[in-house]
């Protein structure tokens, strides 16, 4: 691990060395970050805040999305199977934003 990112996490931390609520949107933006650095050799600079590439910005909101959406309709009851509803539409887009 990155140290600059191990003190990042320590100055997130509440009094009662509790991560915040949002810490998962952390990880998941580092664990993106990560697979991106070592698959493809480039880096986003989303966790340093210094990124301007907007495809890699929509790629962490599409990405959040996705595991979201994806519990609605793996996990819980649906019809999604048997009618398209206008969420499994949405869902549909964010994958479609996602490969794209």
């Amino acid at each position: 691990m990155n140290l600059s990112h191990f003190f990042r996490m320590r100055k997130l931390r509440d009094s009662n060395s509790e991560m915040p609520a949002d810490f998962q949107n952390y990880m998941n933006t580092w664990s993106l970050e990560s697979v991106v650095a070592v698959a493809l050799e480039r880096r986003l600079h989303i966790l340093d805040g210094t990124s301007k590439d907007e495809k890699a910005l929509l790629l962490i909101k599409e990405i959040r999305a996705f595991f979201e959406k994806s519990f609605e309709f793996d996990a819980l009851p649906s019809i999604w199977k048997y009618y398209q509803t206008k969420g499994f539409k949405d869902f549909l887009k964010v994958y479609d934003n996602i490969t794209e």
